[in-house]
């Protein structure tokens, strides 16, 4: 790793923005892969825990969708990515 942090000191900005472009599409790969896995193990009525600002959080799944999933608890109801999803 500390080869690379110090071939990155060598590029412009133009191959620097390029590397960013590739580096994101990489993570938005790998998240998109995990919530379709997340997604294939999820039904309708299955209890799941995420954790978001408020801390740990547990609900039932109303509905699923392509990159979120509707989940009621305590009174509200959430709209939770996918890939925050645990399957209780």
């Amino acid at each position: 790793m500390n080869n690379i942090f110090e071939e990155l000191n060598h590029l412009d900005l133009d191959q620097l923005v390029e590397l960013n472009e590739i580096v994101v599409g990489k993570i938005r790969g790998h998240r998109a892969v995990k919530a379709r896995a997340v997604a294939a193990t999820l039904s309708e009525g299955d209890t799941v825990g995420w954790h978001g600002k408020k801390g740990h959080q547990q609900g039932e799944v109303l509905a699923i969708k392509r990159k979120y999933a509707h989940v009621q608890s305590g009174g509200y109801l959430w709209r939770v990515p996918m890939n925050m999803l645990k399957k209780m």
